[in-house]
């Protein structure tokens, strides 16, 4: 009886082309697609209530915020992933490895949930933080309204710093305020009590 074939890990080319095919997306990390699971409608709250103040403090100037559907490209590790936001200043750098992912954001933002914080927290981070060209990672509860922002000192070392009211700001310049990130999060727990 013959043994069976062991399957190779997918190539980031193999990767991609199911991803051009693909009905919901997907991330790539160490040779392993990921599909990403379904938000809740907490998640769905501060990821809007974020992506609205970034449009809105970003108008006119030359960064621009983009939602969850742009793709970033780790060079460093050969992955992919689709933060909740992410601001690109200036023209936007691809790798000639995947001409739709950015490899120069200079913020990235994740809102947290129970199945993906561990990896937020940990390897996602690892890969941000890989690009020299991110100066914050933000990571937004949703359960509280609390933001924590990491941003990039010139040792390349990063400063921990906890916002959970007033303004948060930002490296490239202005702040978010807590309550506009928070404030369509705030009004559906408001409905559901009444």
């Amino acid at each position: 009886m013959p043994s069976a074939a062991l399957a190779l890990p997918p190539t980031y080319a193999e990767y991609l082309a199911r991803e051009a095919q693909a009905e919901v997306k997907h991330e790539f990390y160490d040779g392993v697609i990921y599909a990403m699971a379904g938000g809740t409608v907490g998640h769905a709250d501060v990821q809007m209530g974020l992506s609205g103040a970034l449009v809105a403090l970003l108008r006119g100037k030359p960064c621009r915020p983009r939602g969850s559907d742009a793709r970033v490209y780790f060079p460093a590790f050969g992955d992919a992933a689709y933060p909740d936001a992410q601001v690109v200043c200036g023209r936007t750098v691809t790798d000639p490895v995947d001409a739709e992912a950015a490899i120069n954001p200079a913020l990235v933002a994740e809102v947290l949930s129970p199945s993906t914080e561990a990896w937020d927290r940990g390897g996602k981070f690892q890969r941000y933080e890989s690009l020299p060209s991110v100066r914050q990672i933000l990571l937004l509860s949703v359960d509280t309204e609390r933001v924590e922002s990491y941003t990039r000192n010139a040792d390349d070392s990063w400063t921990r710093r906890v916002y959970t009211t007033g303004a948060l700001p930002l490296e490239l310049g202005g702040q978010l305020l807590l309550d506009e990130i928070y404030a369509i999060r705030r009004a559906e727990k408001a409905a559901a009590e009444g």
